[in-house]
């Protein structure tokens, strides 16, 4: 029986374990679960969405395609609050470019918000 509590001392994990239907806890892109106006009803920023389409985790960095501002956003570490802004922007010159634009080295523009 002494066993068990050794074991969770020692598992450093920042696993958790998800089930269907669980709430949210973090929310980005807004400053609150009550919120749902694309760049929260203002300009573009490093912590605002517009159609946000995809969004992944990978080596604890989290990836989100931002559809409406066709760019992609890079939060360095996996947010644990709401409205956290993001720590890299892709495919725009600054986090405030709001501007549509052709496709270019330097800019994303995907057709229909898609990545192929």
């Amino acid at each position: 029986m002494l066993l068990l509590p050794i074991v969770f001392l020692l598992n450093t994990s920042p696993v958790v374990a998800y089930y269907t239907n669980m709430p949210a806890s973090v929310v980005i892109g807004q400053p609150d679960f009550s919120s749902s106006a694309a760049n929260q009803g203002g300009s573009t920023a490093a912590n605002t969405l517009s159609t946000p389409r995809y969004a992944m985790i990978a080596e604890g960095k989290l990836f989100v395609m931002d559809g409406g501002n066709n760019r992609v956003l890079i939060w360095n570490k996996v947010p644990t609050q709401n409205g956290i802004a993001a720590d890299v922007v892709i495919g725009k010159t600054s986090f405030t470019d709001g501007s549509t634009q052709t496709c270019a080295a330097n800019i994303f523009n995907p057709a229909d918000g898609q990545i192929l």
